[in-house]
């Protein structure tokens, strides 16, 4: 769809700088040079923040008018794309009275906001596939921000090693693995979750033996399109090839969880 054919009207979108779809919505908004206000939640505190449920979230009003729609109970919630969006395309409009945004909201509003996070079983289903629609963030038990630092100092032979992990489709056990069990994260950069797992195994005080699939950058990778990756990150016991068995053999835990109780991250689900 051009852009001639998306609504020529200002929206509001309201969401997260840590949230990948929040992300990737604004992203396409930018290709598309539609016309909108956005509500960032992660660092400032707007009453409008308050009102939604997951990241991202549009309202078919300009900022003006925003929280009043969300005081009615009006908008869209989770990730579509631009073109298939029927606040971006017009279907719903400031100017009409907002209740086809309530046919909408069954149909996505939040079904990947899912479990609370505490629950690691159900916390990945906001990170999901981007290709799935009405999919959103959930807000997390507590701002990363204002998560406190580490005390201690990064080992002087690994201080960049977060960018490394980001920005290579895998980590080879050679090249600075520890002496634990192997294990695959298999992941992508835009997944909020993913970014958290891989920051949590970087600063915990374990040198741990993992190689990370940014699936993202390499969908062709045969871990990317096993029919047992359903949602990122999913984590797998082994690296290579017997990731891959260890995969079809259920050996894998899907979503993000606390180091200490990752079954594959500890070993606990591993042979």
């Amino acid at each position: 769809m051009s852009t001639q054919q998306l609504t020529t009207e200002k929206f509001t979108v309201i969401g997260a700088d840590w949230c990948g779809f929040t992300k990737k919505l604004l992203q396409e908004l930018d290709e598309h040079k539609l016309e909108y206000d956005y509500i960032e939640c992660s660092k400032q505190d707007h009453p409008e923040c308050k009102l939604v449920s997951g990241y991202p979230h549009v309202t078919a009003c300009g900022e003006h008018k925003a929280l009043d729609h969300l005081q009615q109970n009006k908008g869209i919630s989770g990730y579509r794309p631009v073109t298939d969006h029927p606040i971006t395309t017009g279907e719903i409009s400031c100017s009409s009275d907002g209740q086809a945004a309530g046919a909408h909201k069954a149909a996505g509003a939040h079904k990947a906001a899912g479990k609370a996070a505490g629950k690691a079983a159900g916390a990945h289903k906001a990170a999901g596939k981007a290709d799935k629609h009405g999919q959103a963030c959930n807000h997390p038990p507590a701002k990363p921000t204002a998560r406190p630092k580490p005390s201690r100092s990064p080992r002087p032979s690994r201080p960049t090693q977060p960018q490394k992990k980001k920005t290579r489709p895998t980590k080879s056990p050679s090249k600075g693995g520890g002496g634990g069990h192997p294990f695959t994260v298999i992941g992508a950069d835009w997944c909020g979750f993913t970014r958290k797992i891989l920051e949590d195994l970087d600063i915990d005080n374990v040198d741990h033996n993992y190689e990370y699939v940014d699936c993202g950058k390499d969908k062709d990778h045969p871990l990317c399109g096993h029919a047992n990756v359903k949602g990122f990150p999913t984590c797998v016991c082994g690296h290579g090839d017997t990731a891959q068995q260890e995969l079809a053999d259920g050996k894998h835990v899907a979503g993000y969880a606390p180091l200490s109780s990752h079954g594959v991250v500890n070993g606990s689900s591993c042979s």
